[in-house]
């Protein structure tokens, strides 16, 4: 029998197991908009300004739909170490259904993004190119929440080094895709780099639901829908309190010009990527809870 100190020697081996690769999945995640911070801000202040007002109102609107899945790592989790996996095939297919819906007003969001900044007062010039960014990104809504869903439901039975490598292979084309849309034969500048977007989050949702395969089914009984609407949709909901706070400041910078909301994203983006080894560490926790 293992000493107490033995024991809790084995757990935080099997803790730091699971949470270096889910830290490094989010610092890659995170990344990615810096570097198209970094390709997009040779255009200026204007450009920089527009995509940051973009994506600020695209995370209000995606952060409940996309962490859905967060809710639902204990029961997965639970499920599967009590080896009932037909409950977790369930728990996923629900998961899947609440997020086709929760994705309608997401979509219906970032097609009237104009309507939004508007009325949150940002910048009148940026509004045009940030709602044409946010128009594009829609293609991408369905793949990022996928990959999202799979990430949360396949930490849960603790693979995670699949959805590291799906980012990180992610983040190379993204930079790839940005100099050959933004810079190269395309030439599309700010419209580019969204184009660039949605096409990395299809990327990395196939290639993780490829490499998975063997691992997922959809088949599944023995969970209710509501139960997992409750865990699902709350959890977000929580998360978005958090996330919504560094929102309001960002509309905030905007009421002060185009330069302020683009100097501010970038802070942002680079404060957020050193908070993700945290986030990590405490999903990888919440996993083995469960179990």
């Amino acid at each position: 029998m293992l000493t107490w100190k033995e024991t809790q020697r084995e757990e935080g081996k099997k803790i730091l197991s699971l949470s270096w690769p889910i830290s490094i999945a989010l610092i890659a995640q995170m990344s990615m908009g810096l570097v198209d911070m970094m390709m997009v801000g040779p255009f200026g202040a204007h450009a920089l300004a527009a995509m940051a007002a973009a994506l600020n109102i695209e995370v209000i609107l995606g952060v409940v739909p996309r962490n859905a899945g967060a809710g639902v790592i204990p029961l997965v989790s639970q499920a599967w170490g009590a080896n009932k996996k037909e409950t977790t095939y369930a728990i996923l297919r629900h998961l899947f259904t609440i997020g086709f819906f929760l994705q309608i007003p997401f979509l219906f969001g970032l097609y009237h993004v104009d309507t939004i900044l508007r009325f949150l007062g940002q910048p009148a010039e940026i509004v045009d190119l940030a709602t044409s960014y946010c128009r594009i990104c829609m293609c991408g809504v369905p793949f990022g929440m996928g990959y999202y869903y799979l990430r949360y439901w396949l930490q849960a039975i603790s693979i995670v080094k699949p959805a590291t490598w799906a980012v990180i292979v992610a983040n190379v084309a993204n930079v790839g895709l940005n100099f050959v849309l933004i810079y190269g034969p395309f030439g599309m500048g700010v419209l580019g780099c969204a184009w660039s977007t949605v096409l990395c989050q299809m990327l990395q949702f196939l290639l993780l639901l490829y490499w998975t395969r063997s691992n997922i089914s959809f088949r599944g009984v023995g969970s209710s829908i509501r139960t997992v609407f409750v865990y699902g949709v709350f959890s977000g909901i929580q998360i978005a309190l958090e996330v919504w706070g560094f929102a309001c400041a960002t509309i905030m910078a905007g009421w002060l010009g185009e330069v302020a909301l683009a100097a501010h994203s970038i802070t942002l983006q680079l404060t957020s990527i050193s908070f993700m080894i945290v986030l990590g560490i405490s999903l990888g926790v919440s996993t083995r809870v469960g179990i």
